[in-house]
């Protein structure tokens, strides 16, 4: 027969798997987020050096 202790132990781990799982689901979910809003930006930002390009070369013909 399992001691107090033994079921105590045991409720205790349990706790701390579901609590460790949904802080794990939490960052996967966090760098999912994170990886997309970084290629977001790195379109962004090859979009406004493209225009700044573009600019450049039509000021240039207008000179």
């Amino acid at each position: 027969m399992l001691s107090a202790f033994t079921v105590i132990l045991l409720v205790v781990c349990g706790a701390l798997s579901l609590g460790l799982n949904h802080y794990r689901d939490n960052v996967i979910t966090y760098k999912a987020q994170r990886d997309k809003k970084a290629r977001e930006l790195e379109l962004a930002n090859a979009t406004i050096t493209d225009m700044q390009v573009r600019q450049r070369d039509v000021a240039a013909l207008d000179a």
